[in-house]
């Protein structure tokens, strides 16, 4: 029986103001570890994949095999049977045979004894000299030799008759046997075969199931780490603005920690094209943008997920990237390329990115 230890992706907490720099590394090392697990655990199923898929080929071999020889011993059967009926044949000739003998015997017989009405003892008396004596009691001994060479013969042939019968029927028997035998053997095989293919299946369903929860544990961590380097940032810029002089009654625009925002409007207008979605998704990309790069394609999180870490304009891990790029999109470091495979990944986790958590501040914001 195929077991799986399924693991669930942690949920995202709604991390307040409160939340602390270590709560999300700790949720983090949960995700990562849960990850770790996953990959494990698919590795095995690889494994027992690869074995159950040997032994079905084997078996699938072994009912070819087992067909082909229930078919030989069927051809088998068929030669065996024919043997009894040319047997039968013979023995019908055998008996003809022996009935054309007796019949001629008969003739004879009724010939020298005039149709059974004369005794041997009349026929010997009977001779009207001495040579007609002898020549009687010769034929009368040749009469009896041919009798009893028929008698002979009659005899084989009952014998040959049983001989044939009882060769025939044994080995009607034994290939009956043969033929059922393999017939079993072929249906065990077959029915192995089925179950083999039902383990397939089941197995099939659980790496699905794990894959797919390896790759909500990953999202997971890519949440966690923009989380992560969110408030690392976050707090920089906090302990910049500690330093500086207030500046008081200025309300910088939403993209004012871009470092170039005409360039990333246009890169980002490009890539909504480019993936098809509306325009008004520009506004709220040029937040995450914000957010997680300041606008920087060159830029890589400090923080590793599972051995690699977040690049680019919109901070996308590479396997990330790889799962989401569109066509010939494929270049992480060039921010269109980045841009449409996170418009992607907004697509299926979030549908719009109006509807990532806390998106509307950088005080909630904690990571898509």
């Amino acid at each position: 029986m195929i077991m799986l230890t399924l693991f669930m992706p942690a949920p995202m907490r709604a991390y307040g103001k409160d939340s602390s720099l270590s709560q999300l590394r700790r949720a983090y090392q949960v995700a990562k570890q849960n990850s770790i697990a996953l990959g494990r655990e698919i590795l095995t199923l690889n494994g027992r994949e690869t074995r159950l898929a040997n032994n079905l080929h084997a078996t699938e071999q072994a009912v070819l095999n087992e067909e082909h020889l229930q078919a030989v011993q069927g051809a088998v059967v068929a030669r065996i049977r024919e043997r009894v009926l040319r047997d039968r044949r013979m023995t019908h000739r055998f008996f003809a045979l022996a009935r054309l003998a007796n019949a001629h015997l008969r003739a004879q017989l009724r010939f020298w004894y005039e149709q059974g009405g004369i005794p041997f003892i009349e026929i010997i008396f009977g001779a009207h000299s001495l040579s007609d004596l002898l020549y009687r009691i010769s034929a009368m001994d040749l009469l009896l030799q041919r009798q009893d060479s028929i008698f002979l013969k009659d005899a084989r042939t009952v014998r040959e008759f049983q001989a044939l019968t009882t060769g025939a029927k044994k080995d009607a028997e034994l290939a009956d046997a043969a033929y059922a035998s393999v017939s079993r053997i072929r249906w065990q095989i077959e029915a192995n075969a089925a179950h083999e293919q039902v383990l397939m299946a089941q197995l099939a369903t659980l790496k699905t199931a794990a894959a797919s929860q390896h790759v909500d544990q990953i999202q997971n961590m890519q949440r966690l780490a923009s989380e992560i380097s969110s408030v690392m940032l976050a707090q920089k810029r906090a302990a910049e603005a500690a330093a500086a002089p207030a500046n008081k009654g200025e309300q910088p625009p939403i993209a004012s920690g871009i470092l170039d925002v005409a360039t990333v409007r246009t890169d980002l207008t490009i890539a909504t094209r480019d993936a098809g979605v509306s325009s008004a998704w520009v506004s709220w990309l040029l937040l995450l943008v914000q957010y997680e790069s300041s606008g920087n394609p060159a830029a890589v999180s400090p923080v590793a997920v599972d051995g690699q870490h977040a690049s680019g304009l919109l901070q996308m891990l590479p396997d990330t990237f790889s799962r989401y790029a569109l066509g010939s999109y494929g270049d992480i470091w060039n921010p269109v390329d980045n841009a449409i495979a996170a418009i992607e990944y907004i697509k299926a986790a979030y549908g719009a990115p109006w509807n990532i958590p806390g998106i509307d501040s950088q005080r909630t914001y904690r990571g898509y």
